[in-house]
C-alpha cells in the first residue's frame, strides 16, 4: 500500500500475504457510503484476487 492510502484496520492484514488484496479491500471500504457500485466492483476484484492467491 502506498502511503497516500491509509491501512485499513478491516483489511490491512491481508497486506502480509498479498498487498493488491489489502489495496482493493481498503478502497471497497472507502466507498461503501459514497458510491456502493464502485465498493461493490472492488470487492468482486477482490474476491477474485483472493482466489487466484488462494489457489497458487
Amino acid at each position: 500500500m502506498t502511503s497516500s492510502q491509509p491501512a485499513s484496520p478491516n483489511f490491512g492484514f491481508l497486506a502480509s500475504h498479498d498487498s493488491q488484496l489489502a489495496r482493493l479491500g481498503t478502497l471497497a471500504e472507502r466507498y461503501f457510503a459514497d458510491d456502493p457500485n464502485t465498493c461493490l466492483i472492488k470487492l468482486r476484484q477482490e474476491g477474485r484476487t483472493l482466489g487466484a492467491v488462494g489457489s497458487s
